[in-house]
């Protein structure tokens, strides 16, 4: 019996990733997501990272003619929109297919600002296709 007070929705967005106690000069990974709920995502990648380590999670968020919630009226045509949040590795196991790693994510904001954005803008990332 699944147990989780949000639901996952399938849904591929484009997140680049890095340890927060790497250096700035580090640049990361990208991977893209299998699932994204209220409290974190499942995220594709090719490095394994042990769960309790801390990422930067950067989202970038392209302006969708067929969403139309709060957040995307406030969106240009010609932008994107870029969306830093931390997260915590909750899992790490390899991918059904071996390409990679699916990882479960925790949101973990690291302030409120931080926080009201990223709810704000889950509306948008969970619009259908």
């Amino acid at each position: 019996m699944d147990k989780r007070t949000f639901p996952r929705i399938p849904q591929k967005i484009s997140v680049k990733v890095r340890t927060i106690s790497s250096t700035h000069d580090e640049t990361g990974e990208e991977g893209v997501t299998r699932d994204i709920s209220g409290r974190g995502i499942c995220l594709a990648l090719s490095t394994p990272y042990k769960p309790k380590t801390l990422l930067s999670l950067k989202f970038r968020v392209s302006k969708r003619e067929d969403c139309k919630t709060p957040f995307s009226l406030i969106l240009d045509k010609t932008s994107d929109v870029i969306l830093t949040t931390c997260g915590k590795v909750a899992w790490c196991r390899k991918s059904t297919d071996e390409s990679g790693y699916d990882l479960g994510i925790e949101f973990s904001p690291r302030n409120f600002a931080e926080a009201k954005r990223l709810y704000s803008m889950l509306p948008y990332f969970l619009c259908k296709d």
